[in-house]
């Protein structure tokens, strides 16, 4: 099967009266809302995108048009002919049922190595007390892009029993959701880097597969497309890695997961099936919701950090977890610090949409966590939390950790530390790698792994947490 597309939008009606439309509150019709520069700026010149404006009335209007960037704007434009001002606007009248044509381009230098990644602007149109916009997007690099169709919402980057590799000659840019469809696979190569714009995903469809194959000295990214400074605290610039039920494994291998709002998601839409999602040295950060969710799967992490989250660091619900050298630092630095850097449970609720309202169902499942050698540290008083129904069971253990917790509930820890400071190097930096002195050292459990995050070789007995001193 193709992709079925789950997503609901609620609508609102309102029932009051509404005052005639006159050249003064008139509104205008556009033939699109973005105006979109897929250009490679390396080359002579960008290409020129035409905007039709519609005046839909039977009466004329007046409209006034600028660029809200104004003489920082990067782009020219020409209405119907004649330029418009960096600065101010300029006024142009439509005749009844006609329109007028806008062309933009994008004013770039060639070879300019400097810009910022994304490169936006508006047209603003005010027509009497009615303002209305369009977006203007270039990329300043050249890219590979994966742009959504308007009338589904999302592209399909690897279709039914077919396998697409992503290389790493230049970036790849997912404007919407990128879908891996139904029996289809994508290889991601080492060292790519995957820039998603805002509320983009990458979803991987039931059936479907992601291998990630970054190494120690080619990781590969995932993050918002705004690279300009001050951009790096944006924590909700893109969406998620959405990851559904398959028969076949889900990999990800030394990749970095930064800026969005929920790092990866792992839950079936239909059926629980026993395959594994592995996650290994991997970096998730400055997630504005949960850095990893985990429900109704297998999920293995092993070797990585996931930090600076906003409402809880990883949260494992109704599953089959285990943890292995991992290190959870709930240290958010914008907005609230409102969750636990690790919730537990055995339940979730489910939200669906139908008709004008959103019903939650609440799902539940035989859960089992086992927890070895990581850290579930930060600001909290509390940094660990499990809630649980009666009607399934639930195990969770954790076994040489460290944890910032209130109360030791017997029975579940075995040689753990808690509210010890784990002196990592230089939390300002965001440096989780251990100090001198560190209470960390030489307390873990010999495992598997023979290598910390860093490739670091780890001694016998290694170190708690994703780094070995």
């Amino acid at each position: 099967m193709g992709v079925l597309i789950f997503l609901g939008m609620l609508s609102w009606a309102s029932t009051r009266c509404q005052k005639p439309e006159t050249g003064d509150n008139a509104t205008l019709s556009f033939s699109t809302t973005t105006l979109t520069f897929d250009t490679v700026f390396t080359t002579l010149n960008s290409s020129v995108r035409r905007l039709v404006v519609y005046n839909p009335h039977r009466f004329e209007i007046k409209t006034l048009i600028g660029l809200a960037g104004g003489k920082q704007s990067r782009y020219n434009v020409n209405v119907d002919g004649e330029p418009l001002p960096l600065e101010g606007n300029k006024e142009f009248t439509i005749l009844p049922r006609d329109s007028i044509f806008i062309f933009v381009k994008v004013n770039i230098a060639p070879g300019s190595q400097n810009l910022p990644f994304l490169i936006t602007d508006s047209l603003i149109f005010k027509t009497g007390t009615v303002v209305q916009d369009i977006d203007l997007l270039a990329y300043g690099q050249d890219a590979y892009f994966h742009v959504a169709d308007p009338s589904t919402g999302y592209c399909i980057v690897a279709r039914e029993n077919e396998t697409t590799c992503w290389q790493n000659d230049k970036p790849h840019v997912i404007y919407g959701a990128a879908v891996v469809d139904s029996m289809g696979t994508l290889l991601v190569n080492p060292g790519t880097r995957v820039y998603l714009h805002q509320n983009g995903r990458l979803w991987v469809y039931r059936y479907g597969s992601l291998q990630v194959n970054g190494t120690a000295d080619d990781p590969v990214r995932f993050q918002g497309d705004r690279l300009e400074h001050g951009f790096e605290n944006d924590y909700a610039q893109w969406d998620r890695i959405w990851i559904n039920e398959s028969p076949r494994n889900n990999y990800i291998h030394y990749a970095v997961i930064q800026n969005a709002f929920v790092g990866i998601q792992v839950e079936p839409l239909f059926e629980v099936i026993s395959n594994e999602n592995r996650i290994e040295n991997t970096i998730i950060k400055h997630c504005a919701h949960t850095g990893l969710i985990g429900r109704a799967a297998n999920v293995v992490v092993l070797n990585s950090l996931i930090s600076r989250c906003g409402v809880a660091n990883v949260q494992l619900c109704a599953g089959n977890f285990l943890l292995n050298h991992v290190t959870i630092g709930k240290y958010y630095s914008s907005g609230t610090n409102s969750g636990p850097a690790m919730l537990l449970s055995n339940y979730y609720e489910y939200a669906q949409v139908e008709g004008n309202n959103v019903v939650y169902q609440t799902i539940s499942g035989n859960t089992s966590v086992s927890v070895l050698n990581s850290i579930i540290y930060g600001y909290n008083g509390n940094e660990l939390v499990v809630q649980k129904k009666d009607n399934v069971s639930m195990e969770w253990n954790f076994e040489c950790c460290l944890l910032k917790k209130e109360n030791e509930d017997a029975g579940h820890f075995v040689q753990c530390l808690f509210n010890k400071d784990p002196l990592f190097a230089d939390l300002s930096k965001e440096d989780y790698t251990l100090k001198a002195g560190s209470p960390l050292i030489g307390k873990g459990k010999s495992t598997n792994l023979t290598t910390d995050l860093n490739g670091k070789t780890r001694k016998s007995p290694p170190d708690i947490g994703a780094f070995e001193y």
